[in-house]
C-alpha cells in the first residue's frame, strides 16, 4: 500500500503541490523521480517502478566498484553476484520503494568514508559526506538512522583522526550539506504550507512559523512527517515472526529476518563486519565505515518498537560485501591446502575465482539459504480505490453519522486524510473517523478485532472491500457474512476497478 502514497505524491509534487495529503508527508526526494517518470511517460504500473528498479541495477555497479576498491576485484565481483541473488533485495527493486535508493546512498557512504581515510581528502570527502546526508534523510524517515551515523564519521574524523584540520572539515561538510538541502527541497518554495494538519489548526506559533516563504513550508513537511512517524512508532506495527504476532518485535528479530532473507552468506556477513568493526579485517578506514553505517544503525533499530524486515534492505549491499570478503578469504585457505597438497604452485587466480564461485553456490543453497520468492504485486494506483473513497464522502455527507467497512483503511485515508478529526493514529485496529462539511464517517477495517460488534449495533450502510478479499477470505467471515445477508441483488454493489462499494442498507436511510 506504501507504493500508492509514494506514487500519489510523487505526482503530486511534479505538478506543484509538494505536501499533498499533509497526513502523508515522506521524505521527497525519491518521489521526485517516481513523479517524473509519471509525468513524462504517463500513469502505469511500469512507469511508476521504473526509477526505483534503474536504481536498483545501478546499485550492482555501485557495490561492486566500492567492494573492488575497499578489498579487491575477486571480492567485488562475489559480493555484486551475492546481492544480484537476493530476492529479497530485487523484490524491492522493482517495486516504488524507497529502501533501495537509501541502500545505493548507503554504500556510497561506506566507500567515501574507507577512501577519506586512506587519500585523506579531508575537504572533498567531507562536502560529499554532507551531501549524502542530505540524501539518505531526504529519501525516507528511516534515512536519519543514517544521516546519525555519517555524523558520528565526520566527528570521528575531525576530531581524532585529523584534529588539526577540524575546522576544515566542518566547514566543508556544512557547506555540502547546505547546498544539497536548498537544492532539494527548493521546490517547497513555490508551494506554500497547508493550514491544517489531520483537521485540526496547527499552534499559533506554528501557523506563523509554517507561514515564512519556503522556510515555512520545509518545516511544515518535517514536522507533519515527525508527527507522522511518532505515532507509527507509538503505536508499533504488527508482523509476524515464528507464528508469533508482534507490535513491537523483540531485537532478535533483525538478525533472524538477515537469515531468513539472506541465508548463511548474508548472516555470515554480519558476523565478518562485526569482526572487521572491532579492527581484525582491514583498514581503521573499513572499522570506520561498518560501525558507522552498518553497526551503528542496526543496533539503533534493534530498540525502536517499530521493526519491519525491508527496513533491513539498505544493509543488504554492505552486508554483501562482507560476506564476499569471508568467502574469497576461505576459497584462498582452500587454495593454498590444495597446492600444499599436491606440492605444486597451482595457477592462483583462475582457480581461486573458480573455488570462490563454487563456495558461493554451495552456501547459497544450503538452508537457510538465499530464500525468499520474489513476487510481483499490483500497485493499486489505478485500482478504483479514488472512486470508492468518493462514494465513502458521498455517503457520508447523506448520513449523520456514517460508518464504512473498509478491507483496509490505509489506501482510502490518501484521500480523505485532509478531513482528519480526533487522535492520529496508523494502527488498522483502531476505527479511524473523518470529517466531511458537517457530517462524520468511520473507516473500520475488516481486521478490527471487534468487527463483529461494530456489524451489529451499528449496522454500517457502506462496505468496500476488493475482489481477492473476497476471494482469500473464509466463508464464514463475519463480514463477508455480513455482505451476504444484507444485500438482495447486485444493483447494490458498484464496481471501481477492483474495488467493490456495496450498499448494505438497500436504498434504505
Amino acid at each position: 500500500m506504501d507504493e500508492v502514497f509514494y506514487a500519489q505524491a510523487g505526482i503530486s509534487m511534479i505538478e506543484g503541490n509538494m505536501h499533498g495529503n499533509p497526513t502523508h508527508m515522506h521524505a521527497p526526494l525519491a518521489k521526485y523521480l517516481i513523479g517524473a517518470s509519471q509525468w513524462l511517460f504517463g500513469v502505469s504500473e511500469e512507469t511508476i517502478r521504473a526509477p526505483i528498479a534503474m536504481i536498483g541495477v545501478a546499485s550492482i555497479t555501485v557495490i561492486y566498484g566500492t567492494a573492488r576498491y575497499v578489498f579487491n576485484r575477486l571480492t567485488a565481483l562475489v559480493a555484486a553476484l551475492l546481492l544480484a541473488a537476493l530476492p529479497e533485495y530485487n523484490y524491492y527493486a522493482t517495486m516504488a520503494m524507497l529502501d533501495v535508493p537509501l541502500a545505493v546512498v548507503v554504500t556510497a557512504a561506506f566507500g567515501v568514508t574507507v577512501w577519506w581515510y586512506r587519500e585523506e581528502r579531508d575537504g572533498q570527502a567531507a562536502s560529499i559526506l554532507g551531501t549524502l546526508s542530505v540524501f539518505a534523510g531526504s529519501i525516507k524517515v528511516q534515512g536519519a538512522l543514517y544521516v546519525f551515523g555519517l555524523l558520528a564519521i565526520v566527528s570521528w574524523m575531525a576530531l581524532v583522526e585529523h584534529r588539526n584540520r577540524w575546522r576544515r572539515i566542518v566547514r566543508a561538510y556544512t557547506v555540502g550539506a547546505v547546498l544539497t538541502f536548498i537544492l532539494v527541497y527548493l521546490p517547497f518554495a513555490f508551494s506554500p504550507a497547508p493550514t491544517y494538519y489531520g483537521g485540526a489548526t496547527p499552534p499559533e506559533i506554528a501557523q506563523t512559523i509554517f507561514s515564512i516563504p519556503w522556510l515555512g513550508s520545509v518545516a511544515f513537511a518535517f514536522a507533519a512527517s515527525i508527527v507522522h512517524n511518532l505515532s507509527h512508532l507509538d503505536n508499533g506495527h504488527r508482523v509476524i515472526v515464528l507464528g508469533t504476532t508482534y507490535f513491537s518485535p523483540p531485537a532478535w528479530v533483525l538478525p533472524y529476518w538477515i537469515a531468513t532473507f539472506g541465508g548463511i552468506p548474508y548472516l555470515a556477513g554480519l558476523v565478518t563486519a562485526v569482526i572487521a568493526a572491532l579492527g581484525r579485517i582491514g583498514d581503521r578506514g573499513i572499522r570506520i565505515g561498518f560501525v558507522g553505517l552498518l553497526i551503528g544503525p542496526l543496533l539503533i533499530h534493534s530498540v525502536l518498537s517499530v521493526k519491519l524486515s525491508r527496513y533491513l534492505v539498505p544493509l543488504y549491499p554492505l552486508l554483501a560485501l562482507a560476506a564476499g570478503y569471508l568467502i574469497v578469504k576461505i576459497s584462498m585457505v582452500v587454495v593454498r591446502f590444495v597446492s600444499d597438497q599436491r606440492s605444486k604452485k597451482l595457477a592462483s587466480q583462475r582457480r581461486l575465482v573458480a573455488v570462490a564461485i563454487t563456495l558461493l553456490l554451495l552456501i547459497s543453497i544450503v538452508p537457510p539459504s538465499l530464500g525468499g520468492a520474489t513476487t510481483h504485486d499490483s500497485i493499486r494506483t489505478d485500482s478504483g480505490i479514488g472512486d470508492a473513497s468518493k462514494d465513502i464522502t458521498n455517503h457520508a455527507s447523506e448520513n449523520t453519522q456514517a460508518t464504512a467497512i473498509v478491507v483496509n483503511p490505509l489506501p482510502f485515508r490518501w484521500y480523505l486524510g485532509e478531513h482528519r478529526v480526533g487522535k492520529f493514529t496508523k494502527n488498522v485496529h483502531v476505527p479511524k473517523q473523518f470529517a466531511v462539511g458537517d457530517r462524520s464517517v468511520t473507516l473500520v477495517g475488516t481486521k478490527y478485532s471487534n468487527i463483529g460488534t461494530v456489524l451489529d449495533k451499528r449496522r454500517p450502510c457502506l462496505v468496500v472491500v476488493s475482489t481477492s478479499w473476497v476471494d482469500k477470505v473464509d466463508e464464514d467471515n463475519s463480514v463477508l457474512q455480513y455482505i451476504e445477508d444484507s444485500i438482495d441483488n447486485r444493483d447494490n454493489i458498484k464496481r471501481h476497478g477492483e474495488f467493490m462499494v456495496i450498499d448494505t442498507c438497500s436504498g434504505d436511510s
